[in-house]
């Protein structure tokens, strides 16, 4: 199924801004500017971790995760280039063969064909999954999920869609599309690993490339 190119008609439930303090305090980015949330789609953090394989996670294992796996580089820009600043990736996971077709911004975070990377979809940043309110909180500097990855982006859920190829499984597999500020996902495959997703729903995602 395809999707369009970012800024060929944005979803109109998208966000129109947030406080962006909450993703780049770590590393003193925009010292508490509010901008909107197409200006903010990407993050570099400090890695403070060493990089270590996980498997994939459902959305039940920990609190406010709702996705978490590795994912294979197969093709970037099948149709060409549209944007000097984004790259298209397409993609397919490790653990629950979900296939994935994501836009990033690779002035900002460079991505090759056949690169590796972990993936975490989720709903608060904090490691105890308690919502935060995307404002921030000078006196909170408690750990943050973004301490362990390189890239951050911050959307919304604006469509999931069930298969209806006509197949025996197509039952079983849906569809989730996001939006981070014009910067699109769609995350396709078993609707088992996709249940916590709702329509409308904000939701970060983190990236983190792996050497292997």
């Amino acid at each position: 199924m395809h999707i369009p190119h970012p800024m060929w008609g944005r979803p109109s439930t998208i966000s129109v801004g947030v406080s962006v303090d909450l993703l780049f305090r770590r590393c003193g980015f925009l010292n508490g500017t509010l901008v909107p949330v197409h200006s903010i789609t990407v993050l570099i953090t400090v890695d403070r971790y060493n990089t270590t394989r996980s498997e994939g996670r459902r959305p039940a294992d920990m609190a406010g995760v709702m996705f978490e796996d590795i994912f294979d580089v197969k093709d970037i820009d099948p149709e060409g280039k549209k944007f000097d600043r984004v790259s298209r990736l397409f993609c397919e996971s490790e653990s629950f063969k979900m296939d994935l077709i994501l836009d990033v911004n690779t002035q900002l975070y460079p991505v090759e064909l056949a690169d590796k990377f972990r993936l975490l979809l989720c709903t608060s940043l904090k490691e105890d999954g308690f919502p935060d309110d995307g404002e921030f909180n000078s006196a909170d500097d408690g750990p943050s999920r973004a301490d362990q990855f390189e890239y951050v982006m911050y959307g919304k859920c604006y469509r999931i869609d069930e298969d209806s190829s006509g197949t025996a499984d197509s039952s079983q597999r849906v569809s989730a599309y996001v939006s981070y500020g014009g910067l699109l996902m769609r995350l396709q495959g078993d609707a088992n690993n996709l249940h916590g997703m709702e329509i409308d729903q904000h939701m970060y995602l983190l990236m983190k490339k792996l050497a292997f």
